[in-house]
């Protein structure tokens, strides 16, 4: 999880730099890689892995997200809906809108583990890695709130409630509004069977899928 976590948050970073039209002469990598908070990272993770949330009932997560991004200093907190979150970081410059966005809730599945920090709800585990994706992006959250001076434009930190559940909490924030002046989105998912240490880009066409049900009755 250490190397991982600081390498994705890595592409995160990256990816920002790219967005907001800097160059690599802007801000060499030993610049900004000593602001991310490794050992924070690793502790919110397995946090966030024990206490997991099923879709809509993310309420514990949400106000630790919520909680933590207020600690962090530069970052405005809204609450779209009940159980999601927003960070929005406005730069010392003007720019663009980008986002990045992050899936908070857990599957109705039992762990078996045996970790030490396994799941402490009955039938309920983070076993599709959005502890992860909440960990990273609050990670990349404070590592970018101590570059405020830096950064050209706003950054958004969209931490999701109910990706598992049709319809989505997506379409909820969407509705909301209050990504209406973003012009840019990012997000990334882990995949176990990537090695260690690489990381994925897909930059056209589907990233994710979904699975849909349906009762066929045979007289």
């Amino acid at each position: 999880m250490n190397k991982v976590s600081t390498l994705l948050i890595a592409s995160l970073f990256s990816t920002i730099l790219v967005a907001q039209n800097k160059t690599s002469s802007d801000h060499s990598a030993a610049a900004w890689m000593k602001n991310i908070p490794e050992s924070e990272v690793i502790e919110w993770r397995r946090h966030i892995h024990q206490n997991p949330e099923l879709s809509y009932k993310e309420v514990n997560t949400s106000n630790y997200v919520a909680d933590l991004l207020k600690s962090f200093g530069n970052i405005e907190v809204i609450r779209p809906t009940k159980t999601s979150v927003i960070g929005i970081l406005k730069g010392s410059k003007p720019g663009k809108t980008v986002a990045f966005r992050a899936d908070m809730d857990a599957l109705p599945v039992q762990e078996e583990t045996g970790l030490e920090f396994s799941s402490k709800n009955n039938n309920v585990s983070n076993a599709c890695g959005h502890d992860a994706h909440t960990a990273m992006l609050l990670g990349t959250a404070k590592t970018l709130s101590k570059m405020k001076n830096d950064i050209k434009g706003t950054v958004y930190f969209v931490f999701q409630h109910a990706e598992e559940e049709a319809p989505g909490g997506a379409q909820e924030i969407i509705e909301s509004g209050a990504l209406k002046d973003v012009q840019a989105f990012f997000g990334m998912h882990v995949l176990p069977n990537y090695p260690v240490g690489n990381v994925g880009i897909l930059p056209d066409a589907a990233a994710s899928t979904t699975s849909d049900g349906f009762i066929l009755t045979i007289n």
